[in-house]
């Protein structure tokens, strides 16, 4: 046996683990393909579908801990929801009272995290696989978005991306019949971009439309200064000044959000296009989560919605 086959056993034995530790951790899990074969004849075509993140035992956790509450007006346009796991049961109490029979199409708007893909706005058409079941893509949605060159169809940074992939299981829970067009923005997308993507989507028909942002907010800084930025970025959801969204992380990325063209899309759709208001449920920190007060670094979150 050659000195290379006598090291095989030892080199297969480490890559296995290396497979192994990856499926734990779900890294290779986030994006597959079903076959789907058709009967004799026919065309055998593939399935592909992105996975979400968030096993199911933790989000019946999450519901299981919450107050019960009321489902928001048939009036409500759009909600704000985290994506940090951390803080899970912000997300399940804010999309506790998302369960409108008419919702047909949840837009999810997200922070593209890693700065990857093919343009400054991109989408997924792609199903995703969810512990609910599958939650189809909205793509005759998205098909003008596509043909007017505002959105390009990108699905290899949604692999990874947490901002979407955390909220997709909550929205197919609450949201059982509704489609899904997730997109994900650049901190590059110039504002012309994001005033005709919010013209695109005003023109939709608002009635069977959820706008979602997912978005965590003050990032990497005490409990004490985080909530000195979490007044500033109040008052602008308070006020719906999405202008004053470019004077956000004026110090550093991300002092108040950690995407300022998701807030800004967000603002421009609900209080510019839909003339709505901001009602907040719940503004808090990872330090109060975790309860120590005196964390060097924290996350800070709200959650609420537009009516």
């Amino acid at each position: 046996m050659s000195k290379k086959n006598k090291n095989f056993p030892l080199f297969a034995s480490v890559v296995i683990s290396m497979i192994a530790l990856g499926v734990a951790s779900g890294f290779f899990c986030y994006y597959g393909r079903t076959e789907i074969n058709f009967q004799k004849g026919k065309k055998q075509t593939t399935k592909e579908y992105h996975y979400s993140f968030v096993q199911k035992e933790q989000i019946e956790e999450a519901f299981a801990k919450i107050k019960k509450t009321t489902p928001i007006a048939t009036s409500t346009k759009g909600i704000i929801i985290n994506h940090h796991l951390l803080a899970i049961n912000l997300m399940a109490k804010i999309m506790s009272v998302a369960s409108s029979s008419q919702i047909r199409t949840v837009i999810l708007v997200s922070p593209n995290h890693f700065m990857v893909g093919h343009g400054p706005a991109i989408a997924s058409a792609e199903d995703w696989q969810t512990p609910y079941g599958v939650l189809p893509a909205d793509q005759d949605f998205l098909a003008p978005f596509v043909k007017s060159g505002l959105i390009a169809i990108d699905e290899a940074p949604f692999v990874q991306e947490h901002g979407v992939a955390n909220v997709i299981p909550f929205i197919k829970r609450q949201l059982p019949q509704a489609k899904v067009v997730p997109i994900i923005l650049k901190d590059n997308i110039a504002d012309r971009q994001l005033m005709a993507l919010a013209d695109l989507l005003a023109q939709k028909d608002s009635d069977k439309i959820l706008v979602i942002a997912s978005l965590d907010f003050s990032h990497y800084l005490s409990l004490e200064k985080a909530n000195a930025y979490d007044r500033e970025t109040e008052k602008i959801l308070n006020t719906c000044n999405y202008v004053a969204v470019d004077e956000l992380n004026a110090d550093r990325q991300p002092n108040n959000v950690d995407s300022k063209p998701t807030l800004k899309l967000f603002l421009i759709l609900m209080c510019n296009k839909y003339k709505k208001s901001f009602h907040l449920m719940n503004n808090s920190n990872s330090a109060i989560i975790i309860g120590d007060k005196k964390l060097p670094e924290t996350t800070s979150y709200f959650t609420g919605w537009f009516n």
